[in-house]
């Protein structure tokens, strides 16, 4: 590549050399060139033998391999944009972290909304502390573990001054990295400054609160409307998702059964959340819990014939089945704890879920119980799994023989394949669609 640039002194307007240079080469039968302006002839013929290395690249349509990248990184920024301009570096490199990180978050078209909006929430983060201009090339593995203890300190975008709890500094900064590695791989920076700060995904263990029956049954006699009722106990009773999978859940994904071995309740719920998954399905089965099956039969009784929606006539769900995370379920419930006297307790909802899970697991084995609320086992005990009262209690009264005798609980229910049952039948009465998933094996695994 070498016999193919080469470095000539520009022409002043009478004809003389002048003391500015520019790199000629050939490409493509032409012969463009690089103006370097008024630099020594050794720095001249360094930048000619990085520029080959970048042609042979550009020749064979090759990535540029990120040493080359962090070269490019040192260059002026007059020079990095003729050679951006020219097809030799990527496009946008050199560019600040506030175009980047917004062009990444807007490409992003089959990321729900959700999701961007937390992305949005790290941007705004990250363009108060770095600044609107500051380059994206700039920000160094310093930079970056500064910018964590800021997190710490004055992270929140709520309460200015306020500092973000480790669990929610290592998700932002875990956010942040995933920005950086898109930057990496588009080969606009040659290292991620975040590849070595701490984004562990780490559970606050201060917000975990296990719901008892007794205080749920207090919560519940508050709560005026039965749609809130239900949606409530779907989270407690069902460890569903609150509010996404209680506002998908239809009529016709519910079978009442006879209370039997051979024709037990269920429902399918959709997997709201994970269902974008390859390896999730759409929809999980769930058992009717005794304790859930009075408010799904208040609810039955309450909706108006021929409603398809489990949970009708409340103007925030209904108005939001396309965006089931959107529905408002936190302030009527907060106002429903207040009445009841019950000072409310950190990530209201997934409380709920995490004490089914809690239970269940005491009673079954826990990949049943997974499969029943749709995560897996390693989620199950990093985030849901907790030690409560009862059973430092429970350990503390054992007496020899029960600690030497099986696991006490019951047996599991097979839950086999089955003909509709008389009271599924009942459902025509309301004009309900009756299930045609009797047939089916169970969606979400089959015990």
């Amino acid at each position: 590549m070498a016999n193919k640039t080469h470095i000539v002194r520009n022409n002043s307007s009478d004809g003389t050399k002048t003391k500015t240079l520019r790199l000629r080469y050939t490409l493509n039968g032409k012969k463009p060139a690089i103006s370097l302006g008024r630099v020594p002839m050794k720095l001249a013929r360094q930048f000619q033998r990085y520029f080959e290395q970048l042609l042979e690249y550009h020749a064979i349509g090759a990535p540029i391999p990120p040493d080359l990248i962090k070269e490019a990184e040192r260059l002026e920024p007059k020079l990095r944009d003729q050679l951006i301009e020219k097809g030799m570096l990527p496009v946008g490199l050199g560019g600040t972290l506030n175009e980047f990180v917004a062009d990444y978050i807007d490409s992003r078209r089959n990321v729900k909304e959700a999701t961007k909006r937390k992305w949005r929430n790290e941007h705004e983060r990250l363009i108060r502390y770095f600044g609107e201009k500051k380059k994206l090339n700039e920000i160094t593995e310093q930079d970056a573990s500064l910018y964590r203890e800021h997190l710490k300190l004055e992270g929140s975008l709520l309460t200015l001054g306020t500092g973000l709890s480790d669990a929610a500094v290592n998700r932002c900064c875990g956010t942040a990295s995933q920005f950086f590695n898109a930057a990496v791989k588009q080969r606009l920076l040659a290292t991620n400054p975040f590849e070595h700060v701490e984004t562990k995904n780490l559970t606050n263990e201060g917000n975990f609160h296990f719901v008892t029956v007794e205080e749920f049954d207090k919560w519940i006699e508050c709560v005026p409307r039965w749609q809130v009722r239900l949606a409530l106990a779907l989270g407690r009773y069902a460890g569903i998702r609150l509010p996404s999978e209680a506002v998908r859940l239809r009529w016709e994904d519910v079978h009442w059964g006879d209370d039997t071995a051979e024709d037990y309740g269920f429902m399918m719920i959709e997997n709201v959340k994970t269902k974008h998954h390859s390896a999730v399905q759409e929809y999980r089965k769930v058992p009717i819990f005794p304790e859930l099956r009075p408010y799904l039969e208040e609810a039955y009784e309450m909706s108006k014939v021929g409603a398809g929606w489990v949970i009708e006539g409340v103007e925030s769900f209904d108005k939001n089945r396309a965006n089931p995370s959107k529905p408002n379920l936190r302030r009527s419930a907060l106002r429903s704890l207040k009445n009841a006297g019950i000072t409310p307790w950190p990530d209201l909802m997934v409380n709920l879920r995490k004490t089914r899970q809690i239970e269940l697991t005491d009673i079954h084995p826990q990949h049943v119980v997974c499969a029943w609320l749709g995560n897996s086992e390693d989620v199950a005990k990093k985030h849901y799994l907790k030690v409560t009262d009862g059973h430092m209690s429970a350990g503390s009264l054992l007496t020899a023989s029960q600690k030497a005798g099986p696991k006490a609980g019951p047996e599991l229910a097979v839950m086999p394949s089955h003909a509709v049952s008389a009271k599924s039948q009942t459902l025509e009465n309301k004009a309900y669609h009756v299930m045609s998933y009797h047939d089916m094996p169970a969606i979400g695994g089959q015990v």
